[in-house]
């Protein structure tokens, strides 16, 4: 949890819990800064009463209790009855504002519009991250092919180092002439060793890649949990 700039949550009342009333609720539940404290609706099986109760917030039949709680900061009429929404500027506290029923289909939207946008960049951002991670898993997968085709001409190249050194053995021995074979033999040998090296290197390499994938991996994981 960060310190500093600790913000006072804005206490707030729902009037309305149909389908409307329900959406807001959702929306605010995963706002810091936003407690709701209460939702009232005289169906108490409407749909933003259910989830209420499910979240263990205040729900009521009679808007007046909630009206009437002058800590509120905000309360939202989406009921759109003019007497309601009469009756609510008639009784809340001075210091609570009060936003309509148009203002708050308005204040809905928008948020869902930007939910909207927030989804659709995740998803974009999801995919482009899984384009990269089957590139990289590609070109992981081709590199260790290219490992193993390295690492049978090593083991020629170790052979025919083998041979060389076997030749010129035999020819020292016979004709006292072997250095040729013997100059083969180490340059062979310095060529394997470089090319086992190169193996060593590569296969560190492509370690590191397919580490880095994983954590790809991860990363979308935990965006898609966020999404």
């Amino acid at each position: 949890m960060a310190t500093g700039n600790i913000t006072k949550q804005m206490k707030l009342g729902i009037i309305g819990g149909g389908e409307i009333g329900k959406k807001l609720l959702e929306i605010f539940l995963k706002m810091d800064s936003i407690k709701v404290e209460y939702i009232s609706d005289i169906n108490n099986d409407a749909p933003g009463i259910r989830m209420a109760e499910k979240k263990k917030i205040k729900t009521t039949s009679n808007m007046m209790e909630v009206v009437k709680d002058h800590s509120l900061d905000l309360i939202l009429e989406v009921t759109g009855v003019s007497e309601v929404l009469s009756a609510i500027e008639d009784n809340k506290g001075e210091n609570t504002e009060l936003i309509s029923s148009e203002g708050s289909y308005l204040v809905y939207n928008v948020i869902e519009e930007y939910n909207n946008f927030q989804n659709q960049l995740l998803t974009t951002v999801i995919n482009h991250l899984n384009q990269v991670y089957q590139e990289i898993e590609d070109d992981s997968q081709n590199i260790n092919k290219l490992l193993e085709q390295i690492q049978r001409i090593t083991k020629n190249l170790n052979m025919l180092a083998l041979n060389a050194s076997i030749e010129a053995a035999r020819a020292d021995a016979k004709q006292g002439n072997g250095k040729g074979f013997a100059i083969v033999a180490d340059e062979v040998k310095n060529l394997s060793s470089r090319s086992s090296q190169l193996v060593d290197n590569i296969e560190e390499i492509n370690k590191d890649i397919r580490d880095l994938n994983g954590r790809i991996s991860e990363v979308v994981e935990e965006l898609k949990g966020n999404g």
